[in-house]
């Protein structure tokens, strides 16, 4: 009985950290550009984990993910994030999207190789953006500009909305 205790709370508390790890790290002090590289897999970490863990604005978690989210997007030279007016007009109904915005092009810069990649950074930002309301429905508050880009994803027209909205 003493061995199963034991194994129990081991395997619980092993859970408890993975489903815990937000991929930001311990310590996030970066003294130059190049010493934000380091962290490109931190980065990658938290997107997918902002993007499978459900919307809570209470959650401490999810502030210290976009917080780290926030700090290694303004000061990586690996990722140029220009924010179009015409693209991003979803943020007045549901603020807290602009950072899986944001999060979606760091992961598309950081996969492609491609931080000058307007085009299909913003589209992979509106795909995490949209993914993540169609998920988190429930918590977030209506957002129709949001449903338009979901219809427009699914009649293969996004794209060509972001190319004359750059």
């Amino acid at each position: 009985m003493k061995k199963m205790l034991t194994f129990l709370l081991l395997a619980a508390a092993t859970f408890n950290a993975i489903a815990q790890d937000n991929g930001v790290p311990q310590q996030f002090k970066p003294a130059k550009a190049e010493d934000y590289a380091a962290y490109n897999k931190n980065v990658l970490q938290c997107v997918d984990w902002l993007m499978k863990t459900p919307y809570d604005p209470a959650s401490a978690q999810q502030q210290a993910a976009n917080a780290f989210l926030m700090q290694w997007i303004t000061g990586s030279p690996d990722v140029k994030i220009a924010l179009a007016p015409g693209i991003i007009n979803f943020v007045g109904e549901n603020p807290s999207l602009l950072m899986i915005f944001m999060g979606g092009w760091a992961q598309y810069a950081l996969e492609s190789k491609k931080p000058e990649d307007k085009l299909n950074g913003n589209l992979r930002g509106l795909e995490k953006v949209i993914s993540y309301y169609n998920k988190n429905k429930d918590k977030l508050k209506e957002d129709k500009q949001v449903e338009a880009y979901a219809d427009m994803q699914q009649k293969k027209t996004l794209k060509q909305y972001v190319e004359t909205h750059l």
